[in-house]
């Protein structure tokens, strides 16, 4: 995920209607649980001291949610960084930022997840932008937006968004979000995707089989984009009612690796190395019957 959203095309197109399914429950979102904003300060400070690069830059380059809470954006637009908020030290920045996503949750998050607000590219847990710079080719995204629970003796059983019990749903997300593609950019050719969730069979199954997965992306701007490469230590059943779950054994085996390994290559370091993903936008069309 990232704060850029798609460009308007040339002229609005007529978009199709959109209902949303019986199983979309519009829960309240979950909150990242603290530990996941220790491990991303805990990289940028080991980056910091590998590279030599100011502390604060280091959490600018590789610690997404905690650089978005220190900082003040242009939320118009492009969500420009305009600085730091007020108070910001080297000394208190993890501290300042886990407060203020404490803040901003109870602010933007006090209202149930919609199935599609109009106007999103979001569609249940699927969303799309569109570069300016290749107008031609959309971005896929995937987040869990479902935020379900089911607590039974003081344990979350519930499914993840991926589960094979939940391919129907995710399948019909993908239909309406294509046909609203195919609405608003008729000219699009191509589909495109960098995630860290290509290496999942579970993600993958979802897409045609034309969409081949290819390298490693070791691009660094990754580290600054959301769950594109976080959001792999987010999940399961161990967790706190409201929250993700955090693959704490996980991220520990990653900080260890991550001390070692080439800067350059860096998503070495990852149980899941982010891929870039590319394929042709007709054959998304035929595997979901759009026409």
């Amino acid at each position: 995920m990232s704060f850029n959203g798609p460009p308007k095309p040339p002229q609005e197109m007529h978009r199709p209607k959109v209902e949303t399914p019986e199983y979309w429950k519009e829960n309240l979102p979950f909150k990242s649980p603290q530990k996941f904003y220790e491990l991303e300060f805990k990289l940028a400070k080991l980056m910091a001291k590998r590279t030599g690069m100011p502390l604060l830059d280091a959490v600018d380059t590789y610690a997404s949610v905690v650089r978005n809470h220190i900082h003040t954006f242009n939320e118009e637009g492009d969500w420009e960084i305009t600085g730091l908020e007020e108070g910001v030290t080297d000394e208190n920045i993890l501290e300042h930022s886990w407060k203020r996503s404490l803040e901003r949750h109870t602010e933007r998050n006090s209202t149930p997840t919609q199935y599609h607000e109009e106007g999103s590219p979001r569609f249940g847990c699927h969303y799309y932008d569109v570069n300016e710079d290749v107008p031609d080719t959309i971005n896929i995204h995937f987040f869990n937006a479902e935020f379900e629970e089911e607590w039974v003796d003081g344990k979350d059983i519930s499914k993840g968004p991926l589960d094979k019990s939940k391919i129907n749903r995710r399948t019909h997300e993908l239909t309406d979000m294509f046909r609203d593609i195919r609405a608003r950019y008729p000219n699009a050719k191509y589909v495109q995707g960098r995630s860290s969730l290509y290496n999942l069979e579970a993600y993958r199954r979802l897409y045609p089989d034309t969409y081949k997965v290819g390298e490693i992306d070791y691009d660094p701007k990754l580290w600054s984009q959301g769950t594109t490469v976080w959001g792999q230590f987010l999940g399961g059943n161990d967790k706190e009612k409201g929250e993700y779950g955090f693959k704490a054994e996980l991220a520990e085996e990653f900080l260890e690796k991550a001390k070692t390994v080439p800067v350059e290559r860096l998503a070495d370091a990852l149980p899941m190395p982010p891929h870039f993903v590319h394929g042709k936008i007709q054959d998304f069309y035929d595997l979901y019957g759009i026409k």
